[in-house]
């Protein structure tokens, strides 16, 4: 409150007026104040319920209309009322405010109001003239009229302006009781209440004001209108996404709910890979859904997979580790029976995971997580485990993740397991030292490789004679698979009960396991079957004979190429003849010019690579041969066949001779003719090469002789074999008679 003016005691009427000033002003700035005051609440009043009624925003923007309407109801009250109302109004105020209007004061109401609250001021003034100013300003105080002093179009807008609100306010709360019961509902106490209208509009989906939908993702917005209600004939969306894109669109009508009797008519609208969220409103008849939001995130997947695998024990019998971590890159290769612990981890927080495994078209339910997964013993919302005790065949596995937001993944997560079967072991192996028929007492040892991806654990040999029951016998497999002649990997044919007669066959084939236990049986690979004639210890020196003379008629003609090869070095010529040489050598179809020396040495260095390639060719060929008797000499060693002098013959005298100038002779030759082909001086490299052929020439002459003399022994035996075959031809044959004989004289008796 202001301070109390000062008095002026030798004139009460002045002092009135000053007071009656100051109280016209209090009472117009209270109206003014107040008026404008309620005219606010009703503007606020109308405006909230137009804004309330068309969108019906939520809580919070309810919350906020009304701290507005507070707000601006205080700044007003400040304004127009509080601040004016308490402001001091001293006399000197109000004579200056006097003075202005009404001009017959002629400055005496201010001067006689300053001498009054300045004494001291007033001391300086002549005291017979301020009581002059005084009782002429006195006489002047009952012709003033205050009215005029205030504008009253203010206060009457102001006063107006509240009596339309209260009575515009207190006409709809009469008129409208319901509708201002909603208002007061909603915008007061704040509740959930709808407005009543003639058309209701339902948001599939929505069971707030908010969805959310994994990005890049359609999303069908599905609005149904109550047919028991007015049905509008379009629905309109007004949406606005985050990038600040802002468009509106009518939804589709689907089918007539009015003509079907539905209880509701349906209307779509799709927005279609959504990366931004939305915010959109409705609006139909006179139903309006406003503050919807379409909320983009992102869609759980997986961020990292790895494969907790525990290997099945054929897996350790190799040396290797039995367990690992693998990290989860593309389709995941395993060893078939693999115990697998899936351990993944999510992007976003998860509640579900769903496990299914696809078979074919279909797909079968494997497991539902719930998380966190108790079973696991973690309490992440990120991190699940799902296990398949034994991976027995290829898996692809279908994850869909349901994270705390609401989302699926549409497409499920895809983890392919393939079941690496393991291999069968690899048998390469033949037989060492054995032809195409055995003896009895024969050995059939076996050389080669036996593998397996895993490891082996055992090798055998299967046979059996004729028809029979097939058999087996096993043997020591050395590591690595590795067969030589020192593994003493053999089939022994002498153990056999009952023992072997000519005429029998034995099928014979090497088989391996290895140590794969997943379905109960081990692997089997199996070698090259074998089907061997038994014969006698004669037959089969007459087969190896046979063979003798073959690879003898071979061994003479590789000497026939080979003297035709020492012919063609002889011939060759790396310089031009002298005169006296061409003279004595011209005849008279020599009519061919001269070659030049150039030409010459062309064809001299083309006829020694020939010369080359025959001698290379040569050499191979009696390697090849030598092996060929070391091969009959061993065959006789694994039929039983003892004859040292034979074995000496055929490894001592043929094959180690024959090595000996494959390996040696034929390698210092070949040198020979290298340097013939690089030297200067070829004369002297020619006749070294030529030394060097006859040298090769002559030993195989000698074993030429050596190979004659088991030929010899050959075609002896081989005689002994037919004369053998002659006599039992006979003795069939006599026995033939004497049977015919016999049934002929019982038939005679008979008669």
């Amino acid at each position: 409150m202001s301070t109390a003016p000062s008095p002026i005691h030798s004139e009460p009427r002045i002092a009135a007026l000053l007071a009656r000033l100051r109280r016209g002003i209090r009472w117009y700035v209270g109206i003014e104040g107040l008026g404008w005051a309620v005219a606010w609440l009703g503007l606020a009043f109308w405006l909230s319920l137009a804004i309330d009624w068309t969108f019906e925003p939520p809580v919070a923007f309810r919350y906020g209309a009304l701290a507005v309407a507070a707000g601006v109801l205080a700044v007003v009250l400040y304004r127009r009322l509080l601040r004016r109302a308490f402001a001091p109004l001293h006399d000197h105020s109000m004579a200056l405010l006097l003075e202005r209007r009404f001009g017959q004061f002629h400055d005496g109401l201010l001067t006689t109001v300053d001498s009054v609250e300045n004494p001291q001021r007033a001391e300086q003034f002549n005291s017979e003239m301020l009581d002059h100013a005084l009782r002429e300003t006195a006489g002047q105080v009952d012709s003033v009229r205050l009215g005029s002093v205030f504008r009253f179009r203010p206060l009457f807008l102001s006063v107006v302006a509240a009596l339309l609100a209260t009575a515009s306010v207190s006409a709809f709360a009469l008129t409208c009781g319901d509708a201002f019961a909603v208002w007061s509902n909603r915008s007061l106490s704040f509740s959930q209440q709808l407005w009543p209208r003639n058309t209701r509009l339902v948001v599939d989906g929505f069971d707030g004001d908010t969805v959310k939908v994994a990005r890049g993702e359609d999303f069908p917005l599905v609005v149904l209108a109550d047919t028991s209600m007015v049905v509008p004939e379009k629905i309109s969306i007004r949406y606005t996404t985050d990038d600040g894109a802002t468009a509106s669109v009518y939804m589709t009508k689907s089918g007539n709910a009015a003509a079907s009797g539905a209880p509701y008519q349906r209307y779509t609208f799709k927005f279609e890979r959504l990366h931004s969220s939305v915010s959109f409103d409705l609006k139909g008849g006179d139903a309006r859904r406003g503050g919807l939001r379409i909320e983009v995130v992102d869609s759980p997947t997986l961020a990292n997979v790895v494969l907790s695998c525990r290997f099945p024990s054929y897996i350790k019998s190799q040396g290797g580790s039995q367990q690992e971590d693998l990290p989860v890159s593309g389709t995941m290769d395993l060893p078939m029976g693999t115990h697998v612990m899936i351990k993944a981890r999510s992007n976003k927080d998860l509640v579900r995971v769903v496990v299914k495994r696809l078979d074919g078209d279909e797909t079968k339910l494997l497991e539902t997580i719930e998380l966190p997964d108790r079973k696991a013993n973690t309490n992440s919302l990120r991190d699940f485990r799902f296990v398949i005790e034994r991976l027995t065949e290829d898996t692809t596995l279908l994850l869909r993740l349901t994270d705390t937001d609401g989302i699926t993944n549409r497409r499920p997560a895809r983890l392919v397991l393939t079941a690496r079967s393991d291999e069968t072991p690899q048998v390469a192996v033949r037989l060492h030292g054995i032809g195409s028929a055995i003896t009895p007492a024969a050995r059939l040892p076996i050389v080669g490789k036996i593998t397996d991806d895993y490891g082996l654990a055992k090798g055998w040999f299967e046979y059996r004679i004729d028809k029979s029951q097939p058999a087996r016998q096993s043997f020591r497999l050395p590591k690595g698979g590795n067969l030589t002649p020192e593994s003493q990997a053999r089939l022994n044919v002498r153990g056999f009960d009952p023992k072997l007669t000519p005429g029998q066959t034995l099928h014979v084939v090497v088989k391996a396991a290895d140590h794969f236990d997943v379905t109960g049986q081990p692997n089997v690979g199996a070698g090259e079957h074998y089907e061997l004639p038994v014969i006698s210890l004669d037959q089969l020196r007459v087969l190896l004979g046979t063979r003798e003379l073959r690879l003898r008629k071979r061994f003479e003609t590789i000497i026939y190429e080979l003297n035709d090869t020492r012919k063609s070095l002889v011939k060759v010529r790396f310089t031009p003849p002298k005169e006296s040489e061409s003279d004595n050598n011209k005849t008279a179809s020599d009519t061919e010019p001269p070659l030049s020396a150039e030409e010459l040495l062309a064809r001299a260095i083309a006829a020694v690579e020939r010369v080359v390639q025959n001698t290379e060719r040569s050499k191979y060929e009696t390697l090849d041969l030598a092996g060929a008797f070391d091969d009959i000499a061993l065959e006789l060693a694994n039929n039983a066949v003892y004859d040292p002098d034979l074995q000496e013959r055929l490894k001592l005298r043929i094959a180690a001779p024959l090595r000996g100038l494959g390996e040696k002779n034929f390698v210092t030759l070949a040198k020979q003719l290298a340097d013939l082909q690089t030297d200067q001086d070829k004369t002297e490299s020619q006749a070294a090469a030529l030394v060097q052929l006859d040298a090769i020439l002559s030993a195989m002459q000698g074993v030429l002789n050596e190979m004659k003399d088991v030929a010899q022994l050959s075609e002896l035996l081989a005689g002994l074999r037919r004369l053998h075959d002659a006599q039992a031809a006979l003795r069939t044959a006599t026995e033939k008679i004497r049977g015919e004989k016999a049934r002929s004289l019982l038939d005679d008796l008979n008669d």
